[in-house]
């Protein structure tokens, strides 16, 4: 149960990270409804739960070696580190410049869309190959622990995301260009600060 909290705070930490994919949940629940912004979420979900999947089967074979964990906690760290580096010094652009609103309405299509907005990002799976680093290197989590943690990270996403569809309205009136920039930098220095402890345990083992 402990991997599950640790799942849990790490799912609250992402929930609170600015990009395309929170903008698009906004402009859908506000323009299409709070059962639309749902069934973004859970496209979204999705996407985030295959990465997940195959960056751990990419990697379970190898986790018993020394040399690997310390190859992907430097690998990982960086990553890691970057995004937060991303996050503190990219401007948050206007809603009106990400967002697109689907022609047609439709169940399926909801889902597809969040699935391919989060999917087609590269940046996507390296961040989750960051996350495996840490999980396993530096949180030293194995099986069903590892599984523990990331339920917990992806029920907590998906459920903060419903919550937004939820408040969509009332929230779009305080989402104020400053606000979401000093948003992104908290996040983005917590990243940051996972990173360089990955870094660190990589030069400790070396």
């Amino acid at each position: 149960m402990h991997a599950l909290f640790k799942g849990i705070l790490f799912g609250l930490l992402l929930a609170i990270l600015i990009g395309p994919v929170f903008f698009a949940l906004i402009q859908t629940s506000i323009r299409k409804g709070f059962r639309s912004g749902v069934l973004l979420s859970l496209g979204i979900s999705l996407s985030d739960t295959l990465y997940i999947l195959i960056c751990y089967i990419g990697f379970t074979q190898l986790f018993e070696h020394e040399q690997f964990k310390e190859s992907l906690a430097m690998i990982g760290g960086l990553i890691m580190f970057m995004f937060g580096i991303s996050a503190i010094l990219k401007p948050i652009s206007s809603k009106a410049d990400i967002l697109i609103e689907p022609k047609k309405p439709g169940t399926f299509r909801y889902v597809f869309k969040g699935f391919a907005l989060n999917a087609i990002n590269p940046f996507v799976i390296l961040f989750w190959v960051g996350v495996m680093s840490m999980v396993t290197v530096q949180e030293k989590l194995e099986g069903i622990h590892i599984f523990l943690f990331f339920l917990g990270t992806i029920l907590t996403v998906f459920c903060t995301d419903i919550s937004k569809a939820y408040v969509a309205h009332k929230l779009s009136k305080y989402l104020t260009q400053t606000f979401l920039i000093w948003m992104n930098r908290a996040v983005g220095m917590a990243l940051v600060g996972f990173g360089c402890r990955l870094i660190y345990y990589a030069f400790e083992g070396l």
